[in-house]
């Protein structure tokens, strides 16, 4: 049988940014829930929480190396609150969602000179409504309070969901890029 060239599907990410001198709008912490700092010796419970929010998504396809196990999370992660170049983890702007003591969500943020990158955010999908909101608007809260400028962040456009909870919060798209989602290899009979 001939192989037939079978193109890999492109799917688009927006580049979005909202300034922080913009008010930010009101948000609470769901009953049950507290927003702590980031605790570096949770890891291994944030990357449960980044495996779960993201298995089966688009995501998880796009950025396979990064979110195909929870070892793989754990390593990103890892890689990620370690980086150094213009842009450096804040343990100050990331967060942690807690519910009696487990880690359900997360943020991880980084800054360079006036600005804050939004890495990642995910909740845990047994506890998203409304979560994500005050996680991110928490996150936000500590940027204006360091004193930056602007917030950017980068999301898959098929996840109308959080593209419609940035854009709630004030984000504005600015560009999108385009990325190839890699076929799966055939199963072998």
């Amino acid at each position: 049988m001939a192989d037939v060239f079978n193109p890999p599907r492109l799917h688009t990410r927006a580049f979005m940014i909202r300034s922080l001198h913009v008010p930010l709008v009101r948000s609470t912490t769901p009953r049950g829930y507290q927003v702590k700092t980031w605790d570096a010796r949770r890891i291994a419970d944030v990357a449960r929480v980044e495996f779960d929010a993201y298995a089966g998504t688009l995501d998880q396809r796009l950025f396979h190396d990064s979110l195909n196990s929870v070892d793989a999370c754990k390593e990103h992660l890892w890689q990620t609150t370690m980086r150094r170049g213009p842009f450096v983890f804040s343990p100050a702007c990331s967060l942690m969602l807690l519910k009696n003591g487990e880690v359900c969500g997360f943020t991880v943020v980084s800054i360079a000179d006036q600005s804050a990158s939004l890495d990642n955010i995910a909740v845990h999908p047994e506890h998203r409504g409304g979560t994500g909101r005050a996680l991110l608007v928490a996150s936000m809260q500590r940027m204006v309070k360091i004193g930056l400028r602007s917030v950017s962040l980068t999301v898959t456009t098929a996840n109308r969901r959080a593209l419609r909870l940035y854009r709630d919060l004030g984000f504005v798209e600015l560009a999108r890029t385009p990325m190839a989602v890699p076929h799966r290899a055939p199963r072998e009979r």
